[in-house]
């Protein structure tokens, strides 16, 4: 068996101590375990993690008992029965601990940012936060609940400023701002002589560094990752509920026997439609990815690819790609997909390049190589409610790389 490089055997650490761990990333563990070419790795690891100078008292004590249940659940799996090497598994706990220490500190508390918005400001002027002077990097906070409201006439109207459990009414499209934070939409359900506004589309977005939630009128929630955008009409029609979309999100779509929910995402041959009477799945369209990913959660879907004309069908646990190969179906990560509604960073065998685009999004801050690409693949799962340098850190000690911030922008060194 090949040796495993770090970042793939702390993975499979972590996976297995923590109950998550699939029958091929167990047996690949075992594996590691009983392989003479592995053995000087996992002894220097193991060594490393005890002589590690990190204290344990920010570990809260139920987080401590999380830990040890986790350990002593190894030894429970049903399996034909072998000699353990307990001073190994002691040495695996200790490592396991140390993996753990970056994320069970206690979470930063977090602020907010107000919003430049007028009515005749340009889109660009809508996505700027006001900054006054440089961004220090310990002020480079993670994503906080903010989005604009753009309505069909041109107003702008930034959500996390309006105050909670009041409603407003415009362009016939009536607006809460719920107790918990949530944009709580209701449309006008008669257009008789209000036939203005019976095409109009607003749009809500958030920005680089901003999250929402939304609930339409029909009651369909849909929790907006950072820079995402979701267009929909003053009212829906008889026979439809269709809205566009761009970015990231999670919709749980309320049920309507009669009327479909229909998203459309993507452009050019990466345009898809998603039809649904009721479901639950997770949507990922950034214009800059190389697929558009539906990962569906519960329920079924039908995803077409407008250019091509074809279509497929989802079961729970299956997910759709839609990209320069067509449209294909694979099973679901659930873990990785969800991961970001569930404030993680979830990286399994991911490219440097597409986990910098995450913290780029995540803490609205330009990612600059210095050199080549890194080619090197990452490894890890890591709280969305670190700071940014505590993130890096955390980072840097997983990975070979280094990095510089400098204001909003973050340097990876050669």
């Amino acid at each position: 068996m090949d040796t495993p490089n770090d970042n793939k055997l702390r993975y499979l650490l972590d996976r297995c101590l923590s109950g998550q761990e699939t029958a091929e990333e167990r047996a690949e563990l075992d594996g590691y375990f009983e392989s003479k070419q592995s053995q000087e790795l996992l002894d220097a690891k193991i060594l490393d993690a005890f002589y590690q100078e990190k204290k344990l008292v920010d570990i809260a004590p139920e987080k401590q008992e999380q830990i040890l249940q986790a350990i002593y659940a190894l030894e429970q799996i049903d399996r034909p029965i072998r000699k353990i090497n307990y001073w190994k598994w002691a040495g695996v706990a200790a490592l396991f601990l140390f993996i753990l220490m970056p994320f069970l500190i206690d979470k930063t508390t977090i602020t907010k940012h107000e919003w430049t918005l007028t009515d005749t400001a340009s889109k660009h002027e809508t996505q700027q936060k006001i900054v006054e002077g440089p961004a220090h990097s310990e002020d480079l906070l993670p994503a906080q609940e903010e989005a604009v409201l753009e309505m069909a006439d041109g107003t702008r109207i930034a959500l996390a400023n309006l105050a909670a459990g009041k409603t407003f009414e415009r362009e016939g499209v009536t607006m809460e701002r719920s107790i918990d934070g949530s944009l709580v939409l209701r449309f006008l359900s008669d257009l008789k002589g209000n036939q203005r506004f019976a095409n109009h589309i607003h749009t809500i977005r958030t920005p680089r560094g901003g999250t929402y939630k939304v609930v339409l009128s029909d009651g369909t929630i849909v929790h907006l990752n950072a820079d995402s955008k979701l267009s929909f009409p003053t009212t829906f029609t008889a026979d439809e509920r269709r809205v566009t979309f761009e970015g990231e999100a999670y919709f749980d779509v309320a049920k309507d026997k009669k009327r479909q929910f229909i998203v459309v995402s993507g452009s050019g041959k990466q345009q898809q439609e998603l039809r649904v009477y009721g479901t639950a799945f997770n949507l990922s369209a950034y214009p800059e990815e190389e697929s558009v990913r539906t990962t569906l959660i519960e329920g079924s879907v039908k995803v077409k690819s407008v250019y091509a004309g074809v279509e497929l069908f989802l079961k729970p646990n299956e997910e759709a790609l839609l990209g320069t190969g067509g449209l294909t179906k694979d099973v679901a990560d659930l873990d990785a997909t969800l991961a970001w509604k569930n404030n993680v960073f979830y990286f399994a065998d991911e490219p440097i390049e597409k986990v910098m685009s995450q913290i780029s999004r995540w803490y609205d801050v330009d990612i600059l190589y210095q050199g080549p690409v890194p080619t090197d693949k990452f490894w890890g799962q890591i709280s969305r409610n670190k700071k940014l340098p505590e993130l890096l850190e955390i980072v840097e000690r997983m990975s070979k790389l280094k990095f510089d911030i400098r204001g909003k922008e973050v340097y990876i060194l050669d």
